[in-house]
Formats: structure tokens, sequence, C-alpha cells
């Protein structure tokens, strides 16, 4: 029997703390992704700051980021792991009042997101 795919991905919930049991692969990718937007590595961030999207792990990261359903990220990868390392990361920054907008040239759509600022 085929079974029909599903639109409806759940987004996980999520959380500030590292979701991964300590001392594993995915653990530690969830700690470099956090510390790579800390410090603003350019495969992360760009000037401005502005969002990378020039790799999968940084795009994992931003769509995790924005809370955007997990289709194509396989659990258990280290893009996971970048992907709930994105959605930690808004957490602090949405403590903190900080909000990193999508590339984008309307104004509009930056500014209908509540909490950014130009």
């Amino acid at each position: 029997m085929i079974k029909a795919l599903s639109n409806s991905v759940a987004v996980p919930r999520p959380s500030r703390r590292n979701p991964f049991k300590a001392g594993g692969k995915a653990a530690s990718q969830f700690d470099h992704m956090l510390k790579l937007y800390a410090e603003g590595h350019r495969d992360l961030l760009r000037l401005g700051p502005v969002r990378c999207m020039g790799n999968n792990m940084a795009v994992a990261f931003w769509r995790g980021y924005d809370s955007i359903a997990p289709h194509t990220i396989p659990k258990d990868t280290p893009v996971w792991a970048c992907y709930r390392a994105g959605q930690a990361q808004r957490l602090l920054d949405d403590e903190q009042g900080r909000y990193v907008p999508p590339k984008t040239n309307s104004i509009v759509q930056v500014e209908a997101h509540a909490g950014a600022s130009r």
C-alpha cells in the first residue's frame, strides 16, 4: 500500500536548553551553531547583520529561527541539530528584543514582523 505524503509537519516545541544527549555529535553541533551565531561568524551571518543562506546548516538554522516546518530536514542528523539551535537562539533573541530579518527588498515585510527594527 502506498502512503500519501502529509503536508502537515509538526514544528517541535522550542527550548533554550540543548535537547540532545550530552557528548553526542548532535549536542556538539547544536552548541557549535549557537557559538557561531554569538561570534557573528560569516558562515551564519553577514555584515548588517544579514542571514547567510549559502550552506545547508545555515539554512536549517534560519528555518528553525523562523519556526518553519522542517519538511526536508531529517531527524538524527547534524542539520536537525542546526534547526533546533535556530529555535533556541530565537527564544534568546526574543528575550533580548533582537531579531535578524530575512534579506528582503521590501521594508514593509521587515516592519510587519513584531519587534523588528530597521
